[in-house]
């Protein structure tokens, strides 16, 4: 990839963070202030979620990563790069960056079982510090499985073996582009996504099942709320999934095999939409839940009527 490009992937970046950051605190905002009472539990997983994304695009404001292949190397760019080029500091971003993305994953999986168990047991309460106990847990756990072989993975610039295409030290990253470690952390991160695939799908599909059983039994009306719910968070999610999942899908495929044609060019393309997808999540989130989208139509309604009487 020419410097001229990475230039204006660069800037690009820079653009588009001023756009995502204000959108997603005004999504965190609407959430907040106009989340019904019987909707409060059902927010904070959306919140989580929400904010783990936006920790993610903080960093991502700051510090830019573009691949240097076909050496399994990444540059480190962005105001961040202003202060220091430590290679240690560089792969320790990465990894918190890693952290937030896999616990976006997991807010995401921790909703469906969250609803299957609202509508199967709907007189169960959930006692708060057991319950954000087991949450943190599993943002701890879950990336954590990847801890060991990603510290494994890692290499020194002086230590890359295949020193031929290796590019100038300065703001390098590099991780060994063959070995066990290689492997074992490929392996590990797409048994995580399949677990968190898995969760997500499986409680959505016992959740509509629940449903189709209750029919002539529940009260019409409860029935289709428990529907419609389940219906917007699999909107909701299909945002990330499909703007967020794929393209780190194709992020971490080129990150282990850099050699397939195009590797450059389709990761840089791919880290720009994972950066920048949860925007548009932010806007579907308002846009598909009816307590927020009143919110916003009943803000805009008032800005106009305001404007037209000056």
């Amino acid at each position: 990839m020419s410097r001229s490009y990475e230039a204006l992937m660069n800037r690009l970046l820079d653009a588009t963070a001023v756009i995502h950051v204000p959108v997603k605190l005004f999504a965190i905002l609407v959430i907040l202030r106009h989340t019904p009472k019987n909707m409060r539990t059902l927010s904070i997983f959306l919140l989580n979620h929400m904010i783990w994304n936006f920790v993610g695009n903080i960093i991502n404001s700051f510090f830019h990563l573009y691949p240097m292949f076909p050496v399994t190397c990444l540059r480190m760019d962005g105001i961040v790069n202003y202060f220091t080029d430590s290679e240690d500091f560089g792969h320790t971003i990465y990894f918190i960056l890693f952290f937030c993305m896999v616990n976006c994953g997991v807010a995401m999986a921790l909703t469906f079982p969250y609803r299957y168990i609202v509508f199967v047991y709907p007189n169960r309460k959930f006692k708060p510090i057991p319950t954000v106990a087991f949450c943190t847990a599993l943002h701890i756990l879950a990336p954590g499985t990847v801890v060991f072989s990603y510290l494994q993975w890692t290499v020194s610039y002086d230590d890359y073996p295949l020193k031929k295409d290796l590019p100038e030290r300065k703001s390098l990253i590099c991780f060994k582009p063959s070995g066990w470690e290689n492997d074992v952390t490929l392996m590990t991160f797409l048994a995580l996504v399949a677990v968190l695939i898995i969760i997500i799908v499986g409680f959505a599909v016992l959740l509509l099942r629940s449903i189709h059983k209750q029919k002539g039994i529940m009260h019409e009306k409860l029935l289709n709320k428990h529907k419609r719910i389940l219906w917007n968070l699999i909107i909701i999610t299909s945002v990330p999934i499909f703007f967020g999942g794929v393209p780190l899908l194709a992020v971490t495929i080129y990150m282990f095999k850099p050699q397939l044609p195009y590797a450059t060019e389709i990761t840089t393309i791919s880290v720009v939409v994972l950066a920048n997808h949860g925007t548009l999540y932010a806007l579907v989130l308002i846009a598909a839940i009816p307590p927020y989208r009143r919110a916003i139509l009943g803000f805009l309604m008032k800005r106009a009527t305001v404007r037209n009487a000056h």
